[in-house]
């Protein structure tokens, strides 16, 4: 995915994930897990759910966003349907969007987008939720906006009915890496307020 090197790990660094979609970085963290430690990057993905990947594969699974204006057009071009498949069934879209999603490539998961979206596909498909997340994330990343921002965008420009699709994890919207450094902090506030308390609650007992 990408060259170990070019990717930053600091609080805040907007990264995109092949599978699971666009985020920022939290912290690195220490982890041993079956007598094994190993250092991992927690993300902070924007439907607000998190994931822990292990250092040693970040280069296989991570990228930077790369949403500039020639990629933006073509993603337009895409999603206004010049080459939406006519009469193709819904098992066979489910198909091809399962594995436009794995190639993590932005254009083929456009190209799943504009598939599903004609009216006689509900909403709420949790499939359609997924593409839409993966686009209007990195999207969003990229151009320094939010994804319901970057969804209105890619409606007025492709007259398409584009939503940020709301998870069940969705209770804080991050729009900056400022945010996410504040929200790393009061993490690491918190854990050390409650080791601070096992601490005294240990020599009470003594």
């Amino acid at each position: 995915m990408a060259d170990d090197a070019t990717l930053s790990w600091a609080a805040g660094t907007p990264l995109v994930h092949y599978y699971h979609g666009a985020g920022y970085v939290i912290q690195t963290e220490s982890l041993t897990i079956n007598g094994t430690t190993e250092t991992y990057l927690h993300l902070q993905l924007l439907d607000s759910s998190t994931i822990r990947i292990p250092a040693a594969k970040a280069a296989e699974v991570l990228r930077q966003p790369a949403v500039n204006n020639d990629v933006y057009r073509r993603l337009v071009n895409i999603l206004k349907n010049s080459d939406r498949p006519v009469g193709k069934k819904w098992h066979e879209i489910q198909r091809d969007t399962h594995d436009r999603l794995r190639t993590g490539k932005l254009e083929e998961i456009a190209k799943a987008v504009r598939d599903m979206l004609p009216s006689n596909v509900p909403e709420s498909n949790a499939l359609l939720r997924q593409a839409l997340r993966r686009l209007l994330g990195e999207v969003a990343l990229s151009r320094g906006i939010s994804p319901p921002e970057a969804a209105r965008e890619l409606a007025e420009a492709t007259g398409q009915r584009i939503v940020w699709p709301k998870s069940r994890f969705d209770m804080l919207e991050y729009t900056s890496s400022d945010r996410v450094r504040q929200a790393a902090a009061q993490r690491k506030n918190k854990e050390l307020e409650q080791a601070a308390t096992a601490v005294l609650e240990a020599l009470k007992q003594q």
